[in-house]
């Protein structure tokens, strides 16, 4: 299911904001002095706040994420596919960072996740085998890499698959760049 376009239109975002990577952490800043409920806001400022995996902005009692926005600006594209950080990292709206990507183009640049024990992308111990078995998505179907002795081995069953069957983004993270996103 394709995504919903942002509930605002280009003219409205144009109006309220500017992309100033230099100034504003999230990347955009007010392009006018706006009042906000008690408080007033100069132009210049710094929009948005940390959300857990992007920063955020208000509008109209809307809550749109900032990345979306830059990208609407700088492209005049009305968007119903995902935006993708480039580096894996959300909080980093630079545009160069930023790229039109299908949802399944999308999952092509997941982090590693939380719960993983492998500390590889597609490595799964599998108890009954007692060996790691790598794993890798696309085109909407789980291709069974095989089961390896040690996770390592598995990481670079996973690591050629994904140059192969991942053209969107062929390369993996390794774990050093994926402590980096998280610090």
């Amino acid at each position: 299911m394709p995504r919903q376009p942002i509930p605002m239109n280009f003219e409205l975002l144009a109006s309220r904001f500017l992309y100033n990577p230099e100034v504003s952490p999230s990347g955009l800043i007010y392009k006018t002095d706006i009042a906000s409920g008690a408080r007033k806001i100069k132009a210049g400022t710094p929009v948005g706040c940390k959300a857990k995996k992007y920063w955020v902005v208000t509008v109209n009692r809307v809550q749109l994420k900032i990345h979306r926005i830059i990208w609407l600006l700088h492209t005049e594209q009305d968007f119903c596919y995902a935006i993708d950080h480039v580096n894996g990292n959300g909080f980093d709206n630079r545009i160069e960072n930023l790229r039109s990507a299908t949802d399944a183009e999308n999952r092509q640049n997941l982090a590693l996740p939380r719960n993983n024990r492998s500390g590889f992308i597609g490595v799964s111990w599998t108890e009954a085998t007692g060996k790691w078995t790598a794993s890798i998505m696309a085109n909407g179907k789980r291709h069974f890499l095989g089961h390896f002795d040690d996770a390592k081995s598995a990481s670079e069953a996973y690591a050629k698959a994904k140059e192969r069957l991942h053209i969107f983004n062929p390369k993996v993270r390794t774990q050093t760049e994926e402590r980096g996103l998280h610090q």
